[in-house]
């Protein structure tokens, strides 16, 4: 929905703002790290997939950081070592790919 996109493109804006930090880019350097810590990435992952699904911005700023990429790698971690990491990756490379597909039209939970 339209006030879903506001407020989750709210929301990204407004923590760089305060936090003086990119969010996608914090949320992907802890996929990044899913070897050493997996509880992380697995949390990031969820917090990923919920913004990409809500915000076109989220989705922009995902492609443009190569984050299907790195969720990617996330996943083979999570394949081999922890099924919640595996699970969550999996939604958001879903998410991602059907972004892909229709940019315009977020999926519906």
């Amino acid at each position: 929905s339209d006030v879903c996109s506001s407020v989750a493109d709210s929301f990204l804006s407004e923590s760089e703002q305060m936090a003086g930090k990119d969010l996608m880019k914090t949320l992907l350097s802890k996929l990044r790290s899913a070897e050493a810590k997996p509880h992380d990435a697995t949390l990031s992952a969820k917090c990923l997939g919920s913004l990409c699904g809500a915000s076109r911005d989220a989705r922009r700023r995902a492609k443009e950081l190569k984050a299907k990429q790195i969720v990617q790698t996330a996943l083979e971690v999570g394949e081999r070592t922890n099924v919640k990491l595996e699970k969550e990756s999996q939604k958001v490379i879903t998410t991602l790919t059907k972004m892909e597909d229709d940019p315009e039209h977020p999926p519906q939970e």
